[in-house]
C-alpha cells in the first residue's frame, strides 16, 4: 500500500468529505475558494473522465450555496505531458492564481516535476489519477487512487496465487520515471519463473496490434496489460485468436 510520510496535511485531507477537505486549506478571509488542476489532455494521454467528473460535483455544490457561502472556482490547466510546462503551470497557479489547493489533477509529469515545489509552497495537491512514484512518495501529495505500482502487484498475485496461472504475461505502458518502479515489482516474479519473457514496455506512439502481435508469441495463461483505459479497452476489442482465450 502507498505510504505518506507524517506530517503531511495531504494525506490527512485525502480522507476528509470535499466541503471538508477545503476547509482543511482555505483562508479565512477567502470570498471565492480556487482550486487548480492540472492534465495532460492534449498529450494524446485522455485521462478527462476525473476531472469532468470533478467539475460537474462543483458545479452542483456552488448550485447549493458553495462551501459556508463560498463559491469554488476550478482554475483547470493542460501541461500536454510537458515537463516544463508542468512547472510554469504549477507555479503560475500557486504564485499568481493564488489556489488554496490542487485537487483532481491527472498530469502524467506533475508529481514528479513538482512534488518538492508544493512541499515547500505547504500546498496541497490530491490528484484524481496518481501514477508516477513521486505521486505516492511526496508528503504533500496523496492521490485518490492506489496507482498503478499497487494495481501491477495486485494482478500479478490475483493471476499466480488466485488464478493459479504458472506464467503470466506482462505489457506496460511506459511514462518517463515509471519503469525503474515497475522493474522492481517485476522482480520477485521475474525470480520465482513466474514471468513469460521480459515485460514488454510500450509508449503512447506504439499501437495496440503492434503490442498484441509480440504477446501472441509468448507462452502464457494470463496477461497483466497496464495502461490507460481507452487503450485497455481497444486492445481487448482487437485480441483474436488465443490471445482471447487467456484471462486479462
Amino acid at each position: 500500500m502507498p505510504h505518506f510520510p507524517w506530517p503531511g496535511r495531504a494525506s490527512v485531507c485525502r480522507w476528509l468529505p470535499f466541503a471538508a477537505l477545503l476547509a482543511c486549506t482555505l483562508p479565512a478571509n477567502a470570498d471565492t475558494l480556487r482550486i487548480g488542476a492540472i492534465t495532460s489532455a492534449s498529450s494524446g494521454t485522455s485521462l478527462a473522465e476525473s476531472i469532468d467528473g470533478l467539475t460537474a460535483y462543483i458545479e452542483l455544490v456552488n448550485q447549493q450555496g458553495g462551501v459556508n457561502g463560498r463559491r469554488i472556482q476550478l482554475i483547470r490547466e493542460d501541461d500536454g505531458g510537458d515537463p516544463q510546462r508542468s512547472k510554469a503551470i504549477a507555479q503560475r497557479l500557486v504564485e499568481q492564481e493564488k489556489v488554496i489547493a490542487l485537487i483532481g489533477s491527472s498530469s502524467v509529469v506533475d508529481c514528479g516535476v513538482n512534488a518538492d515545489y508544493y512541499q515547500r509552497q505547504e500546498i496541497v495537491s490530491i490528484p484524481s489519477i496518481g501514477i508516477e512514484s513521486r505521486c505516492f512518495e511526496s508528503p504533500a501529495i496523496a492521490p485518490v487512487n492506489a496507482g498503478p505500482f499497487a494495481g501491477l502487484g495486485s494482478a500479478l498475485k490475483f493471476a499466480g496465487e488466485i488464478l493459479k496461472h504458472p506464467k503470466t504475461c506482462v505489457a506496460l505502458r511506459s511514462v518517463p520515471g515509471m519503469e525503474k518502479k515497475y522493474q522492481q515489482i517485476l522482480a520477485r516474479w521475474s525470480a520465482a519463473g513466474r514471468l513469460s519473457g521480459e515485460p514488454l514496455f510500450f509508449g503512447p506512439e506504439d499501437a495496440e496490434a503492434k503490442v498484441l502481435a509480440e504477446l501472441e508469441k509468448r507462452d502464457c495463461e494470463a496477461i497483466v496489460f497496464g495502461s490507460i483505459e481507452s487503450s485497455i479497452l481497444k486492445a481487448l476489442q482487437e485480441a483474436s485468436g488465443k490471445l482471447k482465450q487467456r484471462d486479462w
